[in-house]
């Protein structure tokens, strides 16, 4: 009995094993070349990733960013990494919950923060501490 082979990437693409290494449901994934500022399609369309739980995905070689996203204590966290692809290699990426919350980058672009990461600004009148501390 023989074993049927897993088909491999479309040419010019390389097979990444996302590996959701956190207790949440990762919703969205996404690629980007790097210096670029245009984002793919959701990777996962429709689906997500469970709680440590795993996926192949499939993205252009070249160098690009990946970001992960997941809610958490009713916030968007973003987890990303920047990977070099090359076609006949194997990649895969453990996501943890070291994270940065979307709306953490978005205040930056508007407000700045400060380098603790678990200080900084909501909008420009008031702090906002999601943390309690």
């Amino acid at each position: 009995m023989s074993l049927a082979a897993e088909q491999q990437p479309r040419a010019g693409y390389v097979r990444v094993l996302v590996s959701n290494e956190t207790s949440y449901e990762l919703t969205q994934l996404y690629y980007c070349r790097i210096g670029s500022e245009t984002w793919s399609d959701d990777l996962l369309g429709n689906s997500t990733i469970d709680a440590y739980g795993s996926r192949k995905i499939d993205v252009p070689q070249g160098n690009l960013t990946l970001i992960a996203v997941y809610e958490a204590n009713e916030s968007e966290y973003q987890v990303t990494k920047d990977y070099r692809f090359r076609t006949g290699n194997s990649y895969s990426w453990d996501i943890d919950e070291s994270r940065e919350p979307i709306f953490e980058q978005i205040a930056s672009e508007s407000y700045g923060y400060y380098d603790d990461p678990y200080e900084y600004y909501d909008d420009p009148y008031g702090y906002y501490d999601p943390y309690g501390y």
